[in-house]
């Protein structure tokens, strides 16, 4: 193991599961970086940093793992307070619909215009549309998500309490997943001709 690498090394009955915590860290502030020079696409914006949001949010070990909205709004509440307070908002619209491709039929003006950097997070009447929408100037939204991001990790770092949170997850996630291709399996929907081992760098 690597002296500057962190491994969480997370044991549930029969599962042993590492979790590189500066690779993740890394994947995910790159991810965010590809995210903001695609100029304001709403299907990576909605679906990446809600995905972000969402599973930072079960790291904190506040609600269940599938209370999704929760975990979505304990994040914001943490780490990006001033997001807070729009968490219906960014979760149903952002998170969801962005996730769907939808976004241009919702509530949300999502934004890389200069001119509408000033209306970040305020709401205004779109004339034309005939509608309310909350504006999200996305390269301030990007910078604060990656900000977030870098601090939890810093946190990460310095409580032992949300590492443990951390394994505890990932390990529950982990178990899920594997229930859910067992089930499959047993249905006929998965076969598996061979066992393939995965070698990983």
């Amino acid at each position: 193991m690597n002296g500057t690498e962190e491994l969480l090394l997370v044991s549930s009955a029969m599962v042993r599961i590492e979790i590189d915590l500066n690779r993740l860290e890394e994947w995910t502030l790159d991810s965010l970086s590809v995210v903001e020079n695609a100029n304001c696409d709403a299907l990576l914006l909605g679906g990446f940093s809600g995905s972000v949001i969402e599973l930072f949010g079960k790291f904190l070990g506040i609600h269940s793992i599938d209370n999704y909205s929760a975990c979505y709004g304990d994040f914001l509440e943490e780490y990006l307070p001033k997001y807070y307070k729009h968490k219906n908002i960014l979760y149903g619209i952002l998170r969801c619909e962005g996730a769907h491709a939808i976004l241009a039929q919702s509530g949300v003006n999502l934004t890389c215009a200069e001119n509408d950097k000033n209306s970040h997070l305020r709401g205004v009447f779109d004339v034309l549309g005939g509608n309310c929408r909350l504006v999200i100037y996305s390269p301030y939204f990007v910078k604060d998500l990656k900000n977030a991001v870098r601090k939890f990790f810093l946190d990460m770092q310095a409580k032992p309490e949300l590492k443990k949170s951390c394994e505890e997850v990932f390990a529950k996630i982990y178990i899920k997943g594997q229930n859910i291709i067992e089930e499959e399996i047993k249905k006929g929907r998965l076969s598996i001709s061979e066992i393939v081992k995965i070698e990983r760098d």
